[in-house]
């Protein structure tokens, strides 16, 4: 479930566990100025949540963060393969297939 936290501005949350211990996930998902969609940190990209952020605008910026956030890039590469993808440094080399840093 996206949860709107302002005008322009979504979060979406889901449990995640690491060594017993409950951390949680997070995703944000902003819309810019031209009215596409900026995906922070990427989740499960289940079809629930791709009709409620379709609902919203375009995909066009999804963002990798860090190595911890990669486990569903893939889902949204194939989901949004229009979007450009960016991922911290190093991405590239651990994953040269993907689609990063707006290529």
């Amino acid at each position: 479930m996206l949860q709107r936290i302002d005008d322009a501005l979504w979060v979406h949350r889901e449990p995640k566990r690491a060594g017993g211990i409950e951390l949680g996930r997070t995703m944000t998902v902003a819309r810019l100025p031209d009215h596409t969609l900026w995906v922070h940190g990427p989740t499960a990209c289940t079809s629930k949540l791709r009709r409620m952020i379709d609902a919203l605008g375009p995909v066009r910026w999804i963002v990798a963060p860090n190595r911890i956030h990669t486990n569903y890039y893939p889902e949204w590469a194939a989901a949004y393969p229009e979007a450009r993808f960016l991922g911290t440094s190093g991405l590239e080399q651990d994953f040269p297939t993907w689609p990063l840093n707006g290529s």
